[in-house]
């Protein structure tokens, strides 16, 4: 868990909101990874419908692209905003969050396939199913392997 204060801790001195601090500071981990992860889906989400609806690629490799991109952002957005230490190298830790991405994209690719091609669901639908899937089996693997 964090130690140093971040940017959103001075949030939690203002009246108001003083009331959720022991709160925050229970799950401060859990509580960052979901705001820094909600920015990596944005990031994602925009890659997503560029190469979905303007480039017009097939969902299972618009699929691969979106992952690529948030393999690499997410890496770099959890590894310096959520994550304070680090037991191995940059490139240890990406090898190992890519890895258990690997996992998750082999998760997210077979539900594209049942839903977008089996079912006849709609892409983004499809897509907001796997990220929920996802987002849980990758916090997991962040937390308890990758930077542990």
């Amino acid at each position: 868990m964090k130690t140093y204060r971040d940017i959103f801790d001075p949030c939690f001195d203002w009246p108001i909101i003083k009331i959720f601090k022991p709160l925050y500071f229970k799950f401060k981990n859990e509580l960052l990874y979901l705001f820094w992860g909600f920015v990596n889906t944005v990031i994602s989400y925009v890659f997503f419908f560029l190469f979905q609806y303007v480039f017009k690629f097939d969902p299972l490799i618009v699929t691969v692209l979106v992952w690529l991109v948030g393999v690499f952002s997410g890496y770099f957005l959890y590894a310096i905003f959520v994550f304070e230490e680090h037991n191995t190298s940059v490139k240890e830790e990406l090898i190992k969050f890519a890895s258990g991405r690997v996992f998750s994209l082999v998760v997210a690719e077979t539900i594209t396939l049942v839903m977008v091609k089996l079912l006849g669901i709609s892409a983004l639908i499809t897509k907001i199913t796997s990220d929920v899937v996802t987002v849980i089996l990758n916090y997991l693997i962040s937390k308890f392997i990758v930077f542990k």
